[in-house]
């Protein structure tokens, strides 16, 4: 298998960008599964391509939001235990200030008028940033979320400026007429390009305040779902457990978390292991594009199948409610190992 990274629409943009985030050392294995995906599918039809295009593109700012999202370093994650009180403090204050939001100073601004200042009305952000109404929803949700766990002066001062300049120059470098880069940067000039680096880089310690909060460690990522967490007992030949991770989405309601673990090995093979709840609806978790088909394995229905248009597989299996325990589901995704071995890891966890 090849470096598939280096080369995905993603990394293409950030180094046209020419920004100083490293993407390379990133552990991100969601987005990375992705990019994997990305890579695979690229023999598809162009209807297909253009579709996938749109997803990638998002606006700078989600990008930015996922580069923050997986750039949390290794000194955060060692001392994730040790803040926890802070981190579930902070949140407490955030969901009090949201109760209180109809007469506190946070609601001096709503966040669907944030929003239309930035982008307009969905048919206007379609129509001048080719926004569609997942990136629209998206981007409402991450303003929700900075409305409601940043002070005022942050969110004012800070993020809102710093996004709707990511968010104009965004639009400005989006075409659809090539679907294998749905972005042209060289449609901004160079002070342009240098003002979304330097937007980029100024929001960054921004939106990590919100952004951290919902990284857990495992006793904390446990307290929040209503399961079991059982990691895969199961290894195949060659491979090696390099990260392993518990968080969730942003929202301003109930976190739920998505467990994770990667696995690699020596000739660059890499699967990837979720765990949540059976209601939880998250990219990775998602089945669409996926040509499955249903079987029973040990009295349990299991889903699997192929990526339309790539080598990337999906192993599916939703464990009913019992002892307690609500419904979860396992989710694995890889593109080198033999289905055998695929359902050795899912039997593994049960």
């Amino acid at each position: 298998m090849k470096k598939q990274y280096d080369s995905s629409q993603f990394d293409f943009a950030l180094k046209r960008l020419e920004s100083d985030m490293n993407w390379k050392k990133a552990n991100d294995h969601i987005l990375k599964q992705k990019l994997i995906r990305d890579l695979n599918k690229r023999k598809a039809n162009a209807k297909f391509k253009k579709t996938l295009g749109t997803f990638y593109r998002g606006s700078i700012v989600i990008v930015v939001s996922l580069i923050v999202f997986i750039m949390l370093n290794q000194e955060t994650v060692q001392n994730q235990k040790s803040s926890s009180e802070m981190t579930d403090s902070t949140i407490e204050k955030g969901y009090k200030r949201d109760k209180e939001s109809t007469t506190g100073e946070q609601s001096d601004v709503s966040v669907q008028t944030v929003v239309k200042n930035m982008v307009g009305t969905l048919e206007q952000a379609n129509a001048n940033l080719g926004m569609d109404e997942e990136e629209y929803e998206r981007l409402r949700n991450e303003v929700a979320v900075a409305k409601k766990f940043l002070t005022k002066e942050e969110f004012e001062n800070q993020y809102i400026p710093l996004t709707s300049k990511i968010v104009a120059l965004d639009g400005k470098a989006n075409v659809y007429r090539d679907p294998e880069y749905p972005h042209s940067l060289d449609l901004l000039t160079a002070e342009e390009k240098v003002e979304v680096k330097e937007a980029a880089k100024a929001i960054t310690p921004t939106r990590e305040k919100f952004y951290s909060l919902f990284v857990y460690t495992q006793e904390k990522a446990q307290s929040l779902v209503e399961f079991t967490i059982k990691k895969p007992t199961y290894t195949p030949e060659g491979y090696k457990l390099v990260n392993e991770d518990h968080r969730a989405e942003i929202t301003t309601g109930k976190p739920e978390p998505v467990i994770s673990w990667q696995y690699t090995a020596e000739d660059e093979g890499v699967y990837y292991v979720y765990l949540a709840a059976a209601s939880v609806e998250h990219p990775a978790l998602s089945s669409k594009g996926y040509n499955l088909e249903s079987y029973m394995l040990e009295g349990k229905e299991v889903f699997f199948g192929h990526f339309t248009g790539s080598n990337t597989k999906m192993m599916k299996m939703i464990v009913p409610a019992r002892d307690g325990n609500e419904a979860y589901q396992i989710v694995i995704q890889d593109s080198m190992l033999n289905k055998e071995e695929l359902e050795k890891i899912l039997l593994s966890m049960l």
